[in-house]
């Protein structure tokens, strides 16, 4: 029976998302797999979210916050009310396909050092046009932390992890606002497996409101906190260099170029100066 097999716990956090959300919660109900609830935390919206939210019947949970908070405080609180042994998130303006969830089930079931799968995510238009495919190179599989410390592949609306191994990590960093889900996969990396599969399983939708146009070098930086956590570690110092010149790069194109060189010196400076000194010795003792 499908109550026999594991409860996944679909977490929706919606601020006004009302444009695309029925779609959202019917891509859901079109899945091949059963045993699932949603959580729909409510970040205080002010448009129709609620009233389409509270249509469909009891396995949509409904949660009011009592105010808007940041994104990572708004799923933490949300996690606590699920059930699930495994989790899911689903934003507003995204899609599933009908075998998202039966897919990934089968696949982190499997393997106890599972934390987390993903899979290929198709990229679509406002209307639903396909425009692009996301990783665009087939990613590692297994222990990726040091694929991952380069770059995030991950895309968020594809994944599904295993409830415990997330609060054995302690869950979502509060305290970031756009670089959330690459410091959930850089811990979870860090200590379990990653698996991919190679297969569409979900579309998310790119529109304007996305991201605005200075939280890119927003996450730039938050992406660099995130990494530092695990220093020392010569690995990570050396994904760090890339993870500063895509930070010099974003804010050259959002602030312009006094900014970029203020970031270039403030990282690189020291290590230049450290190098002249380097090579005047050598240079100095080659004399003497």
């Amino acid at each position: 029976m499908e109550n026999n097999k594991p409860l996944v716990s679909v977490i929706m956090n919606c601020y006004n998302g009302e444009g695309y959300l029925q779609e959202a919660i019917d891509s859901i109900y079109v899945q091949t797999y059963q045993n699932w609830e949603v959580i729909f935390w409510d970040n205080a919206s002010t448009d129709n979210s609620a009233s389409i939210a509270k249509s469909y019947d009891e396995r949509i949970k409904y949660h009011l916050a009592s105010e808007t908070t940041p994104l990572g405080e708004a799923r933490n609180l949300a996690l606590k009310k699920a059930r699930g042994e495994y989790i899911a998130f689903l934003d507003c303006d995204d899609v599933w396909l009908s075998d998202k969830i039966s897919s990934q089930v089968r696949l982190i079931a499997s393997d106890p050092n599972c934390a987390l799968v993903f899979s290929l995510c198709d990229v679509i238009s406002k209307g639903g046009e396909c425009i692009d495919i996301i990783p665009r190179k087939t990613p590692p599989s297994g222990y990726i932390f040091n694929s991952l410390i380069k770059e995030n592949f991950i895309p968020f609306v594809s994944v599904m992890i295993d409830r415990t191994k997330y609060f054995d990590i302690n869950g979502f960093d509060k305290k970031l606002k756009n670089s959330i889900d690459y410091d959930l996969f850089l811990r979870l990396s860090n200590k379990y497996k990653i698996l991919f599969i190679n297969k569409v399983l979900c579309q998310y939708r790119w529109h304007d409101s996305n991201l605005t146009r200075f939280q890119y070098s927003l996450g730039a930086e938050e992406n660099i906190l995130s990494l530092s956590k695990f220093l020392p570690n010569l690995k990570v110092d050396k994904a760090l260099t890339y993870h500063y010149r895509d930070l010099v790069i974003l804010n050259f194109r959002e602030f312009g170029i006094y900014r970029s060189l203020t970031v270039f010196c403030k990282k690189f400076s020291i290590k230049l100066i450290l190098l002249l000194i380097l090579k005047v010795y050598e240079k100095t003792k080659r004399f003497n």
